[in-house]
């Protein structure tokens, strides 16, 4: 989507001109690192916004930039950055407080979560992964901490631990969260 509205707006505005870069995975950390440390210091934009794998890395990169710096998905905790969007990824994963609910009015007795998540130790995965487990716990619900299933963001790892969750539980789990 934020691809989508820099083109419609880069389309309506011929004196703008839009790239869009990004790394292979959600894991390829240096190959982001090379494609923001290249573009900052190349002189060619005049205002980036950047979605970083790892903030705190990318806080290092811009530190000291004057260009325009927007964070869209994980927010950087740096003066440089302008304005953050995305989402308050703690309250928007309380999601899992209505799952508790829907769970328990569709008959489940034992009302477990488990959750597929994206890499292990991202900020905005650990953000979403805090605030389902309040929302569980908040409405009566066991949030299987221990048993949290990352796919690294990718389609294939996720369907691999779903079905490790089927193995693990054949009778079963009430609510299956996702935040990737």
């Amino acid at each position: 989507y934020v691809k989508a509205g820099a083109e419609a707006y880069a389309k309506d505005n011929s004196d703008v001109k839009v790239e869009v870069k990004g790394a292979t995975s959600e894991t390829a950390y240096d190959e982001q690192q090379n494609m923001i440390e290249t573009d900052l210091n190349s002189g060619a934009y005049d205002a980036f916004v950047i979605a970083p794998l790892q903030a705190d890395l990318v806080k290092t990169l811009i530190a000291g930039k004057t260009d325009p710096i927007i964070a869209v998905d994980t927010n950087i905790d740096a003066p440089e950055v302008l304005s953050f969007v995305g989402t308050g990824n703690e309250d928007a994963a309380m999601g899992g407080k209505a799952a508790v609910e829907a769970a328990k009015a569709a008959g489940w007795d034992k009302v477990q979560a488990i959750a597929i998540s994206g890499v292990q130790g991202d900020g905005t995965a650990t953000a979403r992964l805090t605030g389902y487990e309040k929302g569980v716990t908040e409405a009566g619900g066991e949030f299987l901490k221990g048993e949290i299933q990352y796919a690294d963001a990718v389609a294939d790892k996720a369907a691999t631990s779903m079905e490790a969750i089927m193995q693990n539980h054949p009778e079963g789990v009430a609510i299956i969260v996702c935040n990737n």
